[in-house]
Order: structure tokens, then sequence, then C-alpha cells
């Protein structure tokens, strides 16, 4: 009688009918949290869309920064203040709006993504999906690493025997 392998052995196991509920259940609930994933991304994606959307047209309809339009560097600003063009207020405002245009043209860079308490929170529940299963799912994942190890076991054995 030829010895098992580890392989034969561990189908044993596995096609044992307690053993094909239990792996039904983990991939059903494995598949439900990776929908419900999926459904809050999804969820996510549009309501983020939505939110960019809102907020372009808003700047598109308002730009803080038309103050200056036709002044095309802060030199060109010195120089109309040194000439008399400009009085000292109007160049420090001028100043001042330049400044935060070349800030906000730098933050946007780096934070292109919108963001807030909603997403924030829809962050949170893609992470938190099937926590209340995580108990369960280690403890199958773990029952089958063991039959593995003691299938792994039985076949040296039966090995070693012939």
């Amino acid at each position: 009688m030829k010895p098992k392998t580890k392989k034969e052995l561990f189908l044993e196991w596995a096609n044992q009918p307690d053993q094909l509920k239990a792996e039904r259940e983990v991939k059903a609930v494995r598949k439900a949290m990776d929908d419900a994933r999926d459904v809050i991304r999804d969820g996510l994606t549009r309501y983020v869309k939505k939110k960019t959307k809102a907020r372009s047209m808003a700047k598109a309809e308002e730009d803080p920064f038309a103050g200056l339009a036709g002044w095309e560097s802060m030199e060109q600003i010195q120089d109309a203040y040194g000439y008399g063009e400009i009085t000292a207020d109007r160049r420090d405002k001028l100043a001042d709006l330049w400044e935060a245009r070349e800030a906000a043209r730098n933050s946007r860079k780096a934070a292109d993504k919108y963001h807030d308490l909603v997403t924030e929170m829809l962050d949170v529940a893609i992470r938190r999906v099937g926590e209340e299963y995580a108990d369960k799912l280690f403890e199958y994942d773990q029952q089958r690493r063991q039959a593995e190890k003691q299938c792994e076991q039985l076949a040296m054995e039966g090995m070693m025997k012939k």
C-alpha cells in the first residue's frame, strides 16, 4: 500500500462535511465583506466626486485672485509702486494676494484629494467591515494551517515507515 501524500491527506480532511460547511461559511463571509467594502468605496467615490464638482463650480464662479488680473510678477507690482502708479496700501494688498495665490497653488499640489468628516467616517467603515467576524476567520485559518502541518507530519511518518 502506497503511503498518502500531504496533499491527499489534506484533501481528505478538507472534504469532511463539517470542514466543507465551515469553508462555505468563511467564503460567504469574506465575499460579503469584499462586497460591503466595494459598495462603501463606490459611495465614497461618488460622494467625493459630487463634493469636488460642487467645490470646483463654486471656485469657478468666484475667483479670489481676480485682483491680480494684469499683474504678471511681484517685480511688476514693485515697479508700479516705484513709479507711483499704485499706492503703498494697494501694493501691500497685491503682494498679500500674490503670496496667497502662490501658497494655494503649492498646497493644491499636495492636497488634491477631497477630505471631510464624511470621507473620514467612510474610510473607517471600510477598515472595520467584518470586524465582528475576525475571530471566526482567524480561527478557521488557524485550523487550516494546523491541519496542513498535521497532514505533512503524517505524510512524513508514512514515508519513514515505508
